[in-house]
């Protein structure tokens, strides 16, 4: 299944009216359903973070979430041949993917697919200039964000990045917006 076929989902800016079903959400990492049922509200308010979520068919679960915030990378970070092409500055912006989990009720049908592409779109979408997305994975997840082409930064083992160049072309390959 991928994300093509979850057209049912919807995903959706977080909102308050949403906090009912935070509840029963459970994606297996307590640090991730913790954050969502705890911090998620602060920090959305304190403008930390923008979190989207994945909304079941019946609206009534969490399928998944996601959040997107500004970064910025050290361009001592970046791979020497990525790294010669780049403006010399000490750091370049990016878009920080700070999070990202489907419910266990949800796995294996795409969502985490829908989630990623929704962030990418919602990223290019934006009026703010970034060089890459940036993930902080989880060990487990690894293999996730490398089937989607992220590399890895100097001497990091979970912190990927992938281009904006290198989405905006999968998108206009895929004849997608953006």
């Amino acid at each position: 299944m991928s994300a093509r076929d979850n057209l049912d989902y919807k995903i959706e800016p977080w909102s308050g009216k949403l906090k009912e079903l935070r509840g029963s959400f459970d994606c297996g990492a307590d640090d991730l359903n913790s954050w969502l049922k705890r911090q998620a509200p602060q920090d959305i308010d304190k403008r930390a973070c923008a979190l989207f979520t994945a909304l079941s068919p019946g609206k009534d679960h969490i399928a998944g979430f996601y959040t997107l915030s500004m970064y910025s990378v050290y361009l001592s970070d970046i791979p020497d041949h990525i790294r010669k092409k780049l403006p010399k500055y000490p750091h370049i912006p990016a878009v920080l993917l700070g999070r990202l989990a489907v419910d266990l009720r949800f796995r294996e049908k795409g969502i985490g697919e829908l989630l990623l592409l929704d962030a990418m779109n919602r990223a290019l979408d934006s009026q703010i200039p970034w060089w890459a997305m940036v993930v902080d994975s989880k060990e487990g997840s690894i293999p996730f964000y490398l089937k989607y082409g992220f590399c890895n930064f100097y001497d990091t083992k979970n912190k990927l990045f992938l281009p904006c160049a290198t989405i905006r072309e999968a998108f206009k390959k895929n004849g997608r917006s953006s």
